[in-house]
């Protein structure tokens, strides 16, 4: 059985420190970063020099193989696929970018019996890899999941989807999904998040 932790839009890493400190990790685990924003490669691998088995992937998060728009952030080191997200957090400019499909990602590389868990902080593109992932039985494959949701940050976004999907994924996972603020910098997790005394990871 493999430990693994899959991270779904890394940005800059520090997530990674904050996963070393918290009591689910071994140095056995194998940590996959996914993230596209050439800005953030620079941290990811002064992070990769602190924290071992990372393996940096520079592709998007999605429902299928292919290439996307990427629409780069103004007020944060990032970006996203989602093409409604609130004009003022954007730059204007707009990159093609490879993207993955992750539901045929997990299954073609890990096994149902593998340790997985999955933090996704992917700027809007979540509800559309979720709804997927519960389709296609993908999410059976991964034994804990962490989501930051973004649909207040789009314009037109129906909330109800967002609690509808909330609610399926506690009937499938149970106390297996948290729902926050996926925050590697401890000091601003525990201010803005205080049950999680700053370790996200310890909260399942």
């Amino acid at each position: 059985m493999r430990k693994v932790l899959i991270s779904l839009g890394s940005n800059k890493g520090g997530e990674f420190p904050t996963f070393m400190e918290s009591k689910q990790y071994d140095p056995s685990f194998e940590i996959f970063a996914f993230e596209p924003e050439p800005r953030c490669f620079e941290h990811i691998q002064e992070v990769m020099k602190k924290v071992p088995n990372i393996t940096h992937i520079a592709k998007g998060a999605g429902v299928e193989d292919g290439v996307l728009s990427f629409r780069v952030g103004r007020l944060t080191v990032s970006g996203t696929l989602d093409q409604t997200k609130k004009p003022d957090m954007m730059t204007g400019e707009e990159v093609l970018i490879e993207v993955l499909d992750i539901s045929k990602w997990v299954m073609e590389n890990f096994n149902k019996d593998d340790h997985i868990l999955m933090t996704m902080d992917i700027e809007g593109t979540e509800y559309d890899v979720l709804d997927k992932m519960i389709q296609d039985g993908s999410l059976d494959w991964i034994d804990k999941l962490y989501i930051e949701w973004h649909g207040a940050k789009s314009i037109g976004f129906d909330m109800n989807r967002e609690h509808f999907l909330s609610e399926q994924l506690v009937s499938i996972m149970g106390d297996r999904v948290w729902f926050g603020w996926i925050e590697g910098d401890q000091a601003k997790a525990k201010r803005a998040m205080p049950d999680t005394g700053g370790n996200i990871y310890n909260m399942l």
